[in-house]
């Protein structure tokens, strides 16, 4: 113990006499310790936690290709045909993301949100202890217009009010949507860098423009997310 303070003592003095080195060594530490750190968190984040979702170890994002780019978006009718003609994956679920502007309440807000479908939370295996998720068949052309928001968005515009789920509507891009569910606090999107705070069904049908095919010439509007 004495040798040690010994040391700590001769350090301190080394560093008081020669201001310009104890500088460098300061600003040194600080960027190995910053870097380390950030190092860290990402394989934590990407190796180490398992996914907040059910089941993560069976789950895998599917994704097309084009000659410019080896990770793309995929067009609907190729949706249609991999969930028709899967025989691989238990199922298929496609999300697209999208912005809302909410006008219900004192004040307009723009959302960001996400399309999916009816059965995207079903194949994330995510649990609900307020509402629902979406039923087979929301996401068809004729089916009553729903929505699914955050835990966040429950609490910040609607006081966490536990009537909130199959009472209240909300005013989406001009449209009313009855609330359905809350999705659980820890959930979060596919892709952290996007955090969507309401759900609402991808009905492709009623969509113009997805009927295009990846080797047609379109724009990113025509074609959905990666398929589950």
């Amino acid at each position: 113990m004495e040798n040690l303070l010994h040391d700590i003592r001769f350090g301190f003095r080394t560093l008081i006499k020669n201001p310009g080195f104890s500088a460098v060594a300061i600003v040194a530490l600080a960027l190995g310790t910053g870097a380390n750190t950030a190092i860290f968190s990402v394989v934590d984040a990407v190796l180490l936690r398992p996914l907040p979702y059910g089941n993560p170890d069976r789950l895998v994002m599917v994704w097309t290709s084009n000659p410019t780019t080896a990770r793309d978006a995929i067009a609907a009718p190729d949706f249609f045909e991999y969930r028709d003609q899967n025989q691989l994956f238990e199922q298929l679920a496609a999300f697209s993301y999208d912005d809302f502007n909410l006008t219900s309440g004192d004040e307009p807000e723009h959302i960001a949100g996400t399309m999916v479908s009816a059965n995207y939370f079903d194949t994330l295996g995510v649990s609900f202890t307020r509402g629902r998720g979406f039923l087979p068949g929301e996401d068809q052309g004729r089916a009553e217009r729903v929505v699914i928001i955050s835990d966040g968005l429950w609490k910040r515009r609607f006081g966490s009010d536990p009537n909130t789920v199959n009472h209240q509507t909300v005013q989406l891009n001009g449209a009313p949507f009855t609330v359905v569910g809350i999705a659980p606090p820890s959930f979060q999107s596919p892709n952290p860098e996007d955090k969507p705070e309401l759900w609402c069904p991808l009905r492709l049908t009623e969509v113009t423009g997805f009927g295009f095919r990846r080797s047609s010439a379109r724009s990113r509007s025509k074609t959905i997310g990666p398929v589950f």
